[in-house]
């Protein structure tokens, strides 16, 4: 299904990219730029109680905080590019916004990592598990493992 949405989206962006306005007055500017930053701070917040907490739902928090930051510094910049915001919006997203995001996305996977040692441990696996990149679904039975192990 996302692979299907990821094709039907190249059209829309072709269409999008031709009709376009070059500009555009906004009327709620500061509502949509206030409201990105609420609901980051939210999502800092959540994701730093679960992470205290050490709780799994942490992954989450990390993925979608590290995509709202990545996005934040993408329209920082893109807004900002040719004018006097422009060098803030650089210094910015170069410092704050995408340091954070690596370590929140680095720290997902540490913790997907250490999560599948654990389950693959607790399963009776002594060999290590596989890369996190070809790991299947830890949910899944190690009998329903064997059913979706990738062919050779």
């Amino acid at each position: 299904m996302t692979c299907v949405g990821a094709v039907l989206l190249l059209p829309w962006i072709a269409y999008l990219a031709a009709s376009l306005p070059r500009s555009h007055s906004v009327r709620a500017w500061n509502v949509a730029w206030v409201g990105f930053d609420v609901v980051l701070a939210v999502c800092f917040a959540f994701t730093g109680w679960w992470l205290l907490q050490r709780r799994q739902v942490a992954i989450m928090g990390l993925s979608v905080t590290a995509t709202l930051l990545f996005c934040d510094a993408w329209f920082d910049v893109s807004f900002g590019w040719g004018s006097s915001e422009q060098l803030w919006a650089l210094g910015s997203a170069a410092l704050f916004e995408l340091p954070i995001a690596a370590l929140m996305i680095a720290s997902t996977l540490r913790i997907l990592r250490r999560s599948s040692a654990v389950v693959a441990q607790l399963r009776g696996q002594l060999s290590p598990p596989v890369s996190i990149w070809e790991q299947r679904f830890v949910m899944l039975a190690p009998d329903d493992d064997a059913a979706y192990s990738p062919k050779k």
